[in-house]
């Protein structure tokens, strides 16, 4: 099965507080196929970047495919922090 996850405007740590971790840990979980889509987020702190990279990481672990669609603020964060997903 195959799922995909969208993100949009700011991700900070702020938004992550609602409940958005735990939401790609049960889709990571949950689906052979994941598509993180972030072509519309705006704005991206280390914390979120944490996240994908742990998503990342647990999906690796599952035999899950996970494909993150990048927008120009994740790409550029993912490039200064030197992490390639």
């Amino acid at each position: 099965m195959a799922e995909t996850i969208k993100f949009k405007g700011d991700l900070t740590i702020n938004e992550l507080s609602g409940g958005i971790i735990d939401d790609l840990r049960s889709a990571v979980t949950k689906f052979d196929e994941l598509m993180v889509d972030t072509r519309e987020v705006d704005r991206v702190d280390v914390a979120a970047i944490q996240m994908f990279v742990a998503a990342w990481k647990e999906s690796e672990a599952r035999g899950c495919c996970l494909t993150l669609l990048k927008s120009e603020a994740v790409a550029d964060m993912l490039s200064l922090i030197g992490v390639q997903i």
